[in-house]
């Protein structure tokens, strides 16, 4: 008897906690005018607005996640900007990567987008550094070539986010991000992604410039703090047909994104949610899909009632 009043108690008070958390998240977010709520999941919620903006608010202290995708790895790698090997992948539809992330989940799969900037037609290698919990890990080959001093790091580990300035005197080989002593392996994120700064690419002379004050598709990601306790345990990511570099910055800042940053765009912006296609690709061969290395997928978390 007494053992059942215990469970009782802890399943009452799990609830309460939970509740509580929720009830927090409701306060200190709000939705931006002219966004409404359209489709959502344990954890997740998608937004959109009549402009093509779609962002998606993945709370990770409410069990959802993000998942790192790759397309299949080539077994010949070169070097890497900044040590160890770039491997290649080769391209593969969005569609492939939702039925990848699908075969993950059947349950909580919840979106599939594009993600890390690359180069290359076939077996394609990805431009700046990716490491996914699944232990695929490339510092990627651009190095300095590409947005030189430009670049922002998304960080995950233990339900919480972050993005930091990336630093480009990284060795991969013999340290992290802030203690060279340390081996990749030890790396103080399971899984994390580079971008370049919402300001970054604005010399319109360079190639990649990404036409930054013109109304392009864009792929964003930022961080906020929506339960008041100082930490980024949500994930927000923008999907856009068609924003300048600082308006997509402000539509995530609109959600209250403390820092944001810039992910491949242009005909590469695509997105899936729950297995339909929001947004196709732009200019994929002969008007088919735009085949891409590396996408973002997004799993819900659990339900608490």
């Amino acid at each position: 008897m007494h053992q059942v009043l215990f469970c009782l108690l802890g399943l009452i008070l799990t609830i309460g906690i939970n509740f509580y958390s929720i009830s927090q998240a409701q306060i200190l977010f709000s939705i931006p005018a002219g966004f409404h709520l359209r489709q959502a999941a344990p954890g997740v919620q998608l937004y959109s607005d009549s402009r093509g903006n779609y962002v998606q608010v993945i709370h990770l202290n409410q069990g959802a996640s993000i998942r790192f995708l790759f397309g299949v790895q080539h077994q010949g790698n070169s070097e890497a900007a900044y040590g160890g090997q770039s491997p290649s992948f080769q391209p593969q539809s969005l569609k492939s990567y939702w039925g990848q992330l699908f075969q993950l989940d059947q349950i909580r799969s919840f979106s599939v987008c594009n993600g890390q900037f690359f180069g290359g037609k076939e077996a394609i290698e990805l431009a700046f550094p990716v490491r996914a919990k699944s232990g695929i890990f490339t510092s990627g080959y651009a190095g300095l070539s590409e947005f030189p001093h430009q670049k922002l790091l998304l960080g995950i580990q233990n339900q919480t986010a972050e993005i930091v300035p990336f630093s480009e005197q990284i060795n991969f080989q013999q340290g992290t991000f802030f203690d060279e002593d340390m081996p990749y392996e030890d790396m103080p994120y399971e899984d994390m992604i580079v971008g370049i700064r919402a300001d970054g690419g604005t010399e319109s002379i360079t190639w990649y410039s990404k036409s930054p004050f013109q109304n392009r598709p864009r792929t964003f990601m930022g961080v906020a703090d929506t339960n008041g306790n100082c930490r980024g345990t949500t994930v927000l990511i923008l999907t856009s047909t068609g924003q300048t570099q600082a308006g997509a910055a402000q539509v995530l800042q609109n959600f209250g994104a403390t820092a944001v940053m810039m992910l491949d765009g242009g005909g590469s912006t695509q997105l899936i949610v729950q297995g339909e296609t929001l947004i196709p690709s732009m200019d994929g061969a002969n008007g088919g899909d735009r085949n891409i290395p590396q996408a973002i997928g997004v799993i819900s978390g659990f339900a608490m009632f």
